[in-house]
């Protein structure tokens, strides 16, 4: 039996609250490591993706209760998905540098373009928005460009150049934002994005490994454990936490997420099996909640949905350690009714500017 077979409680602030395991719920379990989970924009439709190459989409609805609607296989694990701004298709970026496209009406796989015509390696990153009342398509791979895509014609309509490898990626209206190799950082309006670029470094010390936009700044994770949070407008505002740590020292951080309609609260979740709130207005940066902590498990993933009502989080190993946890590990996906009780500060922990 799977050492997290039995696993579908979370310790938040003291108390045992009880969290929904659906991954485990289909005629075909998730048999490898999660490489993309996200919510849809307007509704309660929950994608994942894994490195044995299947994609899944749930319903969700109720408390929970989460209705698989549709499972198909790729050629290639998909390293990243986005879905269309109208919510109609999931747009997936391949590890051999393919660009597919998953309709939601048909459940069909078909290919935008295939290895080697719009990239040229792995797309590690993908993101969809409005871009002057049109919907747009963002695809950020390891050979250092964005392709943007007319998402109703289905064709790139123009490319950015990167200094480096694209690691991560988010974009909200028109910005973009791009995390490379290096610790580089791009910033791009894609109303114009040959004139509007900015190009700088991340302000952490390490490698980049998830990027998030918000209202007035960004937030950056770093395989060392650490975050910062960046105001434009106030720099003398911004500061730098470490989120996760196991005893030897900071472990990556591996996704971001905002709180929809309350940009003060981040999460955060990492290799140290830890899935943390954050208050970031906090003057002291407190982890209000700390959902799992099950080595040797880790936490690759995490995602609000539309209304900010459901946290879903993957439990899979993300590579960081030796690849006996690996042997040991398994691959649940959770999901957490947020709560008001995880907005208050019950179990603080505080982090370092």
């Amino acid at each position: 039996m799977s050492v997290f077979a039995s696993v579908n409680r979370s310790t938040v602030g003291g108390s045992s609250v009880t969290d929904v395991e659906i991954s485990q719920n289909t005629a075909s379990p998730l048999a490898d490591s999660i490489s993309a989970l996200i919510f849809a924009n307007t509704k309660r439709y929950l994608f994942a993706a894994s490195w044995d190459c299947t994609l899944r989409i749930w319903s969700i609805e109720g408390q929970n209760q989460a209705q698989l609607r549709s499972a198909a296989v790729a050629h290639t694990p998909i390293l990243s998905a986005a879905f269309l701004p109208d919510d109609s298709s999931v747009m997936c970026g391949c590890a051999d540098g393919a660009v597919l496209l998953w309709s939601l009406s048909t459940f069909e796989l078909s290919p935008l373009s295939v290895a080697g015509t719009t990239h040229n390696s792995g797309v590690r990153a993908t993101a969809a928005t409005m871009v002057a009342g049109m919907p747009a398509m963002c695809t950020a791979g390891w050979d250092r460009k964005v392709v943007v895509w007319d998402a109703r014609m289905g064709a790139p309509s123009m490319q950015v150049q990167l200094p480096e490898r694209a690691y991560a990626m988010d974009v909200v209206e028109h910005s973009l934002l791009v995390g490379c190799a290096e610790r580089y950082l791009l910033c791009v309006d894609l109303r114009q994005p040959e004139q509007t670029r900015r190009l700088g470094f991340s302000p952490l010390r390490t490698q980049t490994r998830c990027v998030r936009l918000f209202g007035g700044g960004i937030a950056v994770g770093a395989i060392d454990g650490c975050v910062a949070i960046e105001y434009d407008s106030a720099p003398a505002k911004s500061f730098q936490f470490l989120a996760h740590q196991v005893p030897e020292g900071g472990v990556p951080v591996n996704s971001l997420a905002f709180l929809p309609g309350r940009h003060g609260f981040l999460s955060t979740c990492g290799a140290d099996g830890n899935l943390a709130i954050w208050n970031i207005d906090s003057q002291c940066q407190t982890m209000l909640k700390s959902f799992t902590n099950l080595p040797p498990a880790t936490v690759s993933h995490c995602c609000f949905d539309p209304l900010g009502q459901t946290l879903a989080y993957g439990l899979s190993y993300d590579w960081s350690r030796v690849q006996n946890w690996y042997l040991q590990s398994s691959t649940l996906l959770m999901l957490h009714s947020v709560s008001p009780s995880d907005m208050t500060n019950n179990d603080a922990r505080h982090g370092y500017h």
